[in-house]
């Protein structure tokens, strides 16, 4: 069978024994996809959930192994017509693998820093959101929608998650998010960990943050339901978000991921800055480079999104804010914009 093509008969030269050890792969996934999501045997599967589920196989499996599935699975779609919807989500999928390992389906998206977006507007990132969110039944999916906006309210990386913990001040029932610093062995960070001020921020908001500290620290070391540590986990929910944006994106070049949201948190911080300033508060522009974990505002300022990318105020209305103690450790390397005064606030700072 010809497994780079999506329509046409099976190869004549194929053995029975070779169709119905095709059929048997194709069952051992269903059952898998059975007990991974707690569906009985007798149970409808929602098609494109379980294609997205056959695709994440790929990212922890070897080529040869892959391509030894992929030929099974392609063999039962093109047997049984009424697995279009499965087949149509593996070629979202395997549109959206050049964006994953460089194959040559789909030159108009590339994973590279020049190529992921630094910016997503309100109304895109509602529609993702919304694709996303359309089915949670599926738990990677689900994972990850409440993982996208917290990234979008915490500035967090990808691979800080694992180490985040959720305290609740006895003194004034204040909650912060705790979370190690990953540039910290390389003196890229203002410390070995930074802690985020989450009293501010809407509910919805910290039960996002909360449900993603609740999985992705369990799953640092093993995650027994999946047979996959966060990093393979983190592989797939990516892999999700990259297909989703081909399906509601079809014509973009860049690709928003889940670095794109710590830009966009960034680059809000700044325009709140900025706003807090034009209203005569002193505001300090170590605050940004404190919450993203920076040892020095050069990073903040040189590298990542600027304020004109940020967000209308009406969307920024809730914020979280940085430790006075942690604010103070940070090197002022470059001379503030003209609209920073470097003097010490409390305005988005907290004791």
């Amino acid at each position: 069978m010809k497994t780079g093509q999506f329509t046409g008969g099976v190869e004549p030269s194929m053995t029975a024994a070779t169709a119905q050890r095709y059929r048997n792969t194709w069952r051992q996934f269903e059952a898998r996809f059975r007990r991974e999501k707690g569906l009985g045997n007798d149970a409808l599967i929602d098609q494109r959930d379980f294609g997205e589920f056959l695709l994440s196989i790929k990212l922890i499996v070897k080529p040869q192994t892959w391509r030894n599935y992929e030929a099974a699975i392609l063999f039962v779609i093109l047997e049984n017509p009424d697995y279009q919807d499965v087949l149509q989500s593996i070629i979202f999928g395997k549109q959206a693998d050049k964006v994953i390992a460089g194959t040559q389906l789909d030159t108009r998206l590339k994973r590279t820093s020049a190529r992921k977006a630094r910016y997503v507007t309100p109304e895109d990132f509602e529609k993702l959101h919304k694709d996303i969110g359309r089915s949670l039944k599926n738990l990677n999916r689900e994972r990850l929608y409440h993982l996208m906006t917290a990234t979008l309210h915490t500035g967090l990386r990808p691979c800080e998650w694992p180490s985040a913990r959720l305290l609740r001040s006895p003194e004034n029932a204040a909650l912060f998010l705790k979370v190690s610093n990953a540039k910290a062995t390389n003196d890229r960070a203002n410390g070995t960990s930074r802690t985020i001020n989450l009293t501010r921020l809407p509910n919805k908001v910290i039960e996002a943050i909360a449900f993603t500290v609740g999985w992705a620290s369990p799953l640092k070391d093993h995650d027994p339901d999946l047979a996959a540590g966060y990093p393979k986990t983190l592989k797939r929910i990516r892999a999700m978000l990259a297909r989703s944006c081909q399906r509601v994106f079809p014509k973009r070049k860049s690709l928003i991921c889940l670095y794109t949201l710590r830009h966009q948190f960034i680059a809000n911080m700044k325009q709140t800055l900025h706003e807090r300033a034009e209203a005569g508060f002193d505001v300090d522009l170590r605050t940004i480079a404190a919450l993203a974990g920076h040892c020095s505002t050069a990073t903040a300022e040189r590298h990542y999104a600027r304020r004109s990318g940020a967000w209308p105020k009406n969307f920024r209305n809730s914020y979280v804010r940085a430790i006075t103690t942690e604010v103070e450790t940070v090197r002022l390397v470059e001379k503030p914009a003209p609209w920073i005064s470097n003097h010490k606030s409390q305005d988005i700072r907290s004791n």
